[in-house]
């Protein structure tokens, strides 16, 4: 665990007590002081700039009603606590295609496909990630999904499946984050 400006962030789960882990297992064992750590490091300028350049706060386009930017704060508004909150999924509100948007890239050789309805016109997909980033990201996804990785679940017989688990928590009446409500999530591809 680890304390910043008077806030405590841990592992979700209590008898998850790690060391030292690689990018990769951070992924894999879905680890929130590892990734609040990763964002910390990055600084709040790039962390933001890539959840941008991924589609994050920013409807698609794609034209239906009702779809919504989500929430993604301005760099003023990011004290590292919040960064820190944002590393793991926390303090951000996205919405389900812009997360399948910000993955399609990882399965697509790097490259941002923006949705669009089959009547609807192609926007050309703009290279976003280097095959190498690609690469090392869909291993970490595909450890993800393996036998010690939290996401174990999500893969039928005969396939190999690059995913990530979510757990978010709910906001209660007092406008905290919830002990007990949450709401699981799944990205992936096979």
């Amino acid at each position: 665990q680890m304390t910043l400006q008077g806030w405590k962030i841990s592992e979700a789960e209590a008898h998850e007590k790690f060391e030292w882990l690689t990018l990769g297992e951070m992924v894999k064992f879905s680890s929130n002081v590892g990734a609040a750590k990763f964002a910390l490091r990055l600084g709040a300028s790039g962390f933001l700039a890539s959840l941008r350049e991924a589609g994050m706060g920013v409807r698609t386009g794609l034209g239906v009603p009702g779809e919504i930017a989500g929430i993604l704060p301005t760099l003023k508004d990011v004290q590292p606590i919040r960064l820190a909150n944002i590393g793991f999924g926390q303090g951000l509100l996205v919405t389900p295609l812009q997360i399948a948007r910000a993955y399609a890239p990882f399965a697509n050789g790097g490259f941002l496909v923006e949705p669009r309805l089959m009547s609807g016109p192609a926007r050309p997909p703009r290279r976003i990630l280097r095959p190498e980033v690609v690469a090392e990201v869909t291993q970490a996804l595909l450890d993800a999904t393996s036998p010690t990785g939290t996401g174990s679940n999500a893969v039928p017989p005969g396939f190999s499946v690059a995913g990530k688990t979510g757990t978010a928590q709910t906001v209660d009446a007092l406008g905290r984050y919830s002990t007990s409500r949450y709401v699981a999530s799944f990205v992936g591809f096979a």
